[in-house]
């Protein structure tokens, strides 16, 4: 889990790279098999979209297959799975001061999101050296409170009862929350102003890889994962 002080943050310019690079890679992901020409014109566009804006050498070998996979041939599975690297590039353009974090049970939607980092647009680059993160004490508090939201979503799935999770967050080992967008009923974590123990399992799981992919990208930010990889995701 994140413990503040480990690690050292990404500069803006990397975080700037790795947001587009990610979100070429969901674009791609999202258009597979489409049936439409305009979507497999675009499939082939977009290795030639990162080399112009000099990120496609920061991809994992993992990544490139990806990007030149024949149309169509990735899984359901894969498509799915992809359709979450938006929460981490979400998360990213928060932290550049691009877009604001929708609430943590919200989804975030793709074309805001890669439209305020300049997707298919041209002068990447510059963007890149211009880039500046918000104040790193917001980015590590934001990552403390996802890891408390992770925390309680994981004791919930292992062992489905209330817990007083605002006494939790109160003793001095225990995590903390602070995010004012989050709802508690009767002391525990709810969602859509609903107790855990209402939530179709759909939506809980829903919220669950919300949070784990927006922790992700908070950890990767902090420096506290090695790298960003979009095929880590894919399962």
């Amino acid at each position: 889990m994140y413990q503040p002080g480990e690690g050292s943050m990404h500069t803006a310019q990397c975080v700037y790279e790795t947001a587009l690079g990610q979100s070429y890679l969901s674009c791609r992901a999202m258009i597979d098999g489409v049936p439409n020409p305009r979507a497999e014109k675009l499939a082939r566009k977009i290795p030639e979209c990162t080399q112009e804006a000099g990120i496609y050498q920061t991809f994992e070998p993992a990544e490139i297959q990806l990007l030149h996979a024949p149309f169509g041939s990735l899984t359901q599975q894969d498509r799915v799975a992809m359709r979450w690297v938006v929460e981490g590039v979400a998360v990213m353009a928060w932290a550049l001061g691009r877009t604001e974090l929708p609430p943590f049970a919200t989804k975030s939607e793709a074309a805001p999101v890669t439209f305020a980092l300049g997707m298919f647009r041209p002068g990447a680059q510059e963007q890149f050296s211009e880039a500046s993160l918000r104040d790193p004490g917001e980015i590590e508090m934001c990552a403390l409170s996802y890891t408390a939201l992770s925390r309680r979503l994981e004791q919930y799935q292992q062992k489905p009862e209330k817990l007083d999770f605002a006494a939790r967050l109160k003793e001095s080992e225990g995590p903390r929350l602070l995010l004012d967008d989050v709802e508690l009923q009767d002391g525990d974590l709810a969602i859509d102003g609903m107790p855990l123990d209402q939530i179709p399992q759909e939506r809980f799981n829903e919220v669950c890889s919300i949070v784990r992919e927006r922790l992700k990208a908070l950890r990767w930010l902090l420096g506290h994962e090695k790298n960003y990889a979009a095929v880590a995701t894919i399962h």
